[in-house]
């Protein structure tokens, strides 16, 4: 985004707008990045004798149409939508995911066999010490289960799957995921 105005040569000129008060007297013209909420902009002109200026103030109200959001609470009257889409991952042995923002992942675990226990385990990185929380679903022949973990950005989880820590999933056994992210941005990649 620029901003562009006409100036006198003989005035001082600031240009004012959220906690930002910045000299504009030689300029005409100012490139803006990061704007990223709706914003007034105010250019406060001043000329005359010091004793007694004159001051003239103009001001630009910018819209921004999906504007980044930050507060403590929010409450919210009605329906609520979340921007984004899912992804379903269908993991096969122990792998290692980086969570790219904050979201939900849904866990669904299906053991079909009709004789044997299955167990599914989802360790999740915690802020420091770093140490990792354990969902993990026992399942007795025949049962299944759902369950919801949020996530949050920079966070690695592990998914490991199987009997018991040294069989790993068969194929009577069905784990899916279903990964939601908070805005839409960021599939659950394999951690390299």
């Amino acid at each position: 985004m620029q901003l562009t105005w006409e100036r006198s040569a003989n005035a001082t000129y600031e240009l004012l707008y959220g906690d930002v008060n910045r000299d504009v007297t030689h300029r005409s013209s100012l490139p803006l990045e990061g704007i990223r909420s709706d914003t007034t902009f105010y250019l406060r002109g001043t000329t005359g004798d010091p004793s007694n200026p004159v001051v003239r103030i103009l001001s630009a109200q910018v819209s921004v149409i999906k504007p980044d959001l930050e507060v403590g609470d929010l409450t919210v009257h009605g329906n609520l939508g979340l921007a984004g889409y899912s992804q379903w991952i269908v993991p096969r042995s122990t792998t290692t995911y980086t969570v790219p923002c904050d979201g939900l992942l849904v866990v669904e675990v299906d053991n079909k066999d009709t004789a044997k226990r299955a167990n599914l385990r989802v360790l999740v990185d915690q802020p420091p010490p770093k140490t990792r929380r354990p969902h993990i679903s026992l399942l007795s022949p025949g049962q299944c289960h759902t369950f919801t973990i949020p996530l949050f950005k920079g966070r690695d989880i592990a998914v490991a799957l199987g009997w018991n820590e040294e069989v790993w999933v068969s194929s009577t056994q069905s784990v899916d995921l279903y990964w939601y992210p908070y805005g839409g941005s960021g599939d659950l990649a394999v951690k390299a």
